[in-house]
């Protein structure tokens, strides 16, 4: 296997499993327009537990048909499903673009349009309603899946939430349990990344 991230990570899983990966926050409060901060109620998540998260949304963003060299926007604040969602992405050996939640909307939908990106990832669908005056120009290049993030905010049948996105994944490991250390044994360290 290559010398990437993706190696690096499931080497610390497999060296120190019950040691704590990530410690997070499980809601955000609104502290002003726009900005969201943790609350004081902050969990922790060990390695093991971090990659069984990761694996299964790997697995299910497979089965949604992302495949290595894909790109995957993901307009979100900091939090655990953002890194968890780029560490699957990597796995996979598709591309993660960044957009930062501060972006205007015709920059959303220009970096959309320019990456090609496959998939799109917003934490809310307030997010989404951002786009929804430039989406309107035909010419513009729209991802064929959107995921949400914040299952509560997802309403509309064209939307899959990222629980679902895990529940397939959940499902997909059943059948194929080394499904993300076989993709990234197929990685090289000259792969894209990350489009900024």
């Amino acid at each position: 296997m290559a010398d990437t991230v993706v190696r690096r990570f499931l080497e610390t899983c497999n060296r120190t499993p019950s040691k704590v990966a990530v410690r997070f926050s499980p809601s955000l409060k609104q502290v002003g327009r726009g900005r969201r901060e943790p609350t004081e109620n902050w969990l922790s998540m060990n390695w093991e537990e971090y990659r069984a998260l990761v694996e299964s949304l790997a697995a299910g963003l497979q089965s949604i048909g992302l495949h290595k060299g894909d790109r995957i926007a993901i307009l979100s604040n900091t939090r655990l499903e953002w890194a968890a969602l780029d560490l699957a992405t990597l796995g996979l050996g598709a591309v993660t673009v960044p957009l930062y939640p501060s972006s205007t909307p015709e920059d959303i939908a220009f970096i959309l349009h320019d990456s090609h990106a496959k998939v799109f990832v917003v934490e809310s669908q307030d997010f989404l309603r951002k786009l929804e005056k430039v989406w309107q120009n035909p010419s513009l290049r729209r991802p064929e899946k959107i995921i949400v993030i914040d299952s509560s905010t997802a309403k509309t049948g064209e939307l899959l939430t990222l629980d679902e996105v895990h529940q397939q994944g959940e499902l997909a490991l059943k059948t194929s349990p080394t499904l993300y250390e076989l993709a990234a044994q197929e990685l090289k360290a000259e792969d894209v990344a990350t489009v900024i």
